[in-house]
């Protein structure tokens, strides 16, 4: 969720290729995005509300502006299944946010949309994706039935 103003917006994503910036005072869609080729499955707000990432099932992750316009969709180093969960860090001190998909891996993008890190985080399709309020651990379960916590200074092992 994000407040602009006096307004509180909600974002969803859908199986209708879409997404939708709800303003939750009003009960209507403030705007509808269309830009991905196939279902959306994940969606998020930067920390200043400024800007949205949506990932889904055409494998790209798209940057947008508030009012739904396609900004950039990144094009390099890609998931190779379906993006299952993007989320920013809620901090501008660590600027970064990640994305995991159904092939099972933890991608870690700079705020320039360069890949930082990439790895096979689970044995199978990750569903859950969370990271710390100061940015520096990031969580995530995955089908595999387990959930793993991850330092973002040493992502070599999980540490639990």
């Amino acid at each position: 969720m994000a407040l602009s103003g006096e307004n509180l917006f909600a974002l969803s994503a859908s199986w209708d290729k879409t997404m939708r910036l709800w303003d939750l005072q009003k009960g209507v869609v403030a705007h509808k995005f269309k830009g991905h080729e196939k279902e959306v499955n994940t969606c998020c707000f930067s920390p200043d509300n400024r800007v949205i990432l949506s990932g889904g099932c055409d494998k790209a992750i798209n940057l947008w502006n508030v009012k739904g316009k396609l900004k950039w969709t990144i094009r390099e180093n890609n998931h190779s299944d379906w993006v299952s969960r993007i989320r920013y860090s809620p901090t501008n001190k660590l600027e970064f946010f990640a994305s995991t998909g159904w092939g099972g891996k933890l991608k870690i993008w700079n705020k320039q949309f360069q890949i930082r890190y990439s790895f096979k985080a689970h044995d199978g399709p990750i569903n859950a994706l969370a990271i710390s309020p100061v940015g520096q651990h990031i969580a995530t379960g995955g089908k595999d039935n387990i959930l793993k916590i991850w330092d973002i200074e040493n992502l070599k092992k999980a540490t639990l």
